[in-house]
């Protein structure tokens, strides 16, 4: 080949490594999750935020990332070395049915709570492993949202079958 040929060559893979740089760098963010704390914690590109939604528990702000798309769904917690306390995600979807949840690519255990379209809690599985996975678990009562928390979360705010929930839109 001649070096007319190389130099557009090499021209382009510079702007397309340069370009995949700068996307990856910008997808990265880190935030600071509890307004008194230290403490960062890194957030996949995927799930980039907190929502202005909570959950309210008693005296209990419980912030929520929101879980509304497929992908987001699908993804859920997993990827993340842990979760904040006073956090958690909310799967919302569409219509109630029987959704399941799974484990992969989960590190740390976690409680789900599954609850209708008025937030009275249908069911709850606790300190679901890591390890469990490929298993999946499901409501055999139809749900429309689905929280998943640190394991401890459904002991720690005394959560039942039958208790409803206090979810509130951010301003």
């Amino acid at each position: 080949m001649s070096k007319k040929i190389y130099i557009p060559i090499i021209i382009i893979l510079i702007i397309l490594v340069t370009s995949g740089i700068y996307l990856w760098k910008k997808g990265d963010k880190t935030i600071n999750l509890e307004e008194n704390s230290n403490e960062q914690t890194s957030i996949p590109p995927v799930i980039s935020g907190l929502s202005n939604d909570y959950l309210q528990l008693g005296d209990k702000k419980i912030s929520l990332f929101i879980a509304d798309t497929p992908e987001l769904q699908e993804k859920g917690l997993g990827g993340r070395e842990s979760l904040p306390t006073d956090t958690a995600m909310l799967f919302v979807f569409d219509r109630p049915d029987l959704y399941g949840i799974w484990m992969k690519d989960m590190k740390f255990p976690i409680d789900v709570v599954w609850f209708d379209d008025q937030y009275q809690i249908v069911h709850i599985e606790e300190n679901i492993s890591p390890e469990t996975f490929p298993e999946t678990y499901f409501t055999s009562v139809a749900s429309t949202y689905v929280l998943e928390a640190k394991a401890g979360f459904v002991q720690e705010n005394n959560l039942a079958v039958g208790n409803s929930l206090n979810f509130h839109r951010g301003e």
